[in-house]
């Protein structure tokens, strides 16, 4: 009996000392938002266990956002669409890798965005230092999402680490004429069209990415009228009455110019209705007219 009672007492012990020890219930697991999206064509993956995302064949995606486990690693893929090149992942609004598949690390709130550009086709190598760059044969095979031909100018606007950088070459009539005369509806046109352009001496090279206005500058336009900015050479092209912001183009560039004011309802909006709406801050907005200085030679 007393060896029974031994057993019983000690069994009644381990219960006591495995509930003793039991992990209590954990507080809500922290979690971040991680947002991702394209600009360009392309689409992309994600994979919330931090191994290689798989692509969805039947339902590509363009965006996608996941509440991450804080501290988890997350993985993203991006895929370029049909004649299309990827470029980069942005975080934030800052360059973050020109790796299709990325892997970080969920530790607070992330934007991120996959940058596709038109390819041009062109599998010659191109040059690592814009210094070396002498005919469009050494860009071509850049990441560009503007080219033009004007007053026998061809200009194109390329990426060369992390840099925009735009290149004119000067055209003869005959190079002129050549680019021109090629049937856009052949489909070997871009092909064609490589040849002649990889042979074009590059006669000037701009960084882009020095010539765009300061904040401080663009801040010196608060307070005007839109209507004085047109005055003064910029451009109207779009209007978002919802979200009080007009697109204008001034020189090479694209500004999100967000006003104060109210557009008459009914109205055509145009140049002319938007004229005595008050700029309230004007926002770098990309790339425009590449060859707006060159027009007026």
């Amino acid at each position: 009996m007393k060896k029974l009672m031994t057993a019983g007492m000690a069994a009644m012990m381990l219960f006591a000392a495995s509930c003793s020890t039991r992990p209590q219930s954990s507080a809500e697991t922290e979690t971040v938002l991680i947002k991702a999206n394209t600009e360009g064509v392309g689409e992309i993956a994600m994979s919330e266990d931090g191994s290689t995302p798989v692509f969805d064949e039947e339902y590509p995606a363009t965006s996608a956002f996941i509440n991450a486990e804080k501290g988890s690693e997350v993985a993203f893929s991006a895929r370029p669409g049909n004649e299309y090149m990827f470029v980069k992942w942005t975080l934030n609004g800052a360059d973050y890798s020109k790796e299709a598949e990325i892997h970080i690390t969920a530790d607070t709130d992330m934007d991120l965005i996959a940058v596709f550009a038109p390819s041009s086709g062109y599998e010659g190598e191109p040059v690592s230092d814009i210094k070396n760059a002498k005919t469009l044969a050494d860009v071509l095979a850049l990441p560009s999402n503007a080219s033009s031909t004007v007053n026998n100018h061809y200009v194109r606007a390329f990426e060369l680490n992390g840099t925009q950088y735009r290149a004119v070459c000067n055209l003869t009539d005959e190079q002129f004429r050549a680019i021109f005369d090629l049937d856009f509806d052949d489909p070997e046109y871009q092909k064609k069209l490589n040849e002649l352009l990889a042979l074009l001496k590059i006669d000037q090279i701009d960084n882009l990415t020095e010539m765009i206005p300061s904040e401080e500058e663009l801040s010196a336009n608060h307070g005007k009228t839109i209507g004085e900015l047109l005055d003064n050479g910029w451009r109207f092209w779009s209007c978002n009455t919802e979200d009080r912001e007009c697109g204008l183009y001034h020189g090479l560039f694209s500004y999100a110019v967000s006003y104060d004011g109210t557009i008459p309802a009914g109205t055509e909006i145009d140049e002319n209705s938007v004229r005595d709406l008050t700029v309230v801050s004007v926002r770098y907005d990309g790339l425009g007219n590449i060859s707006a200085d060159l027009e007026e030679e």
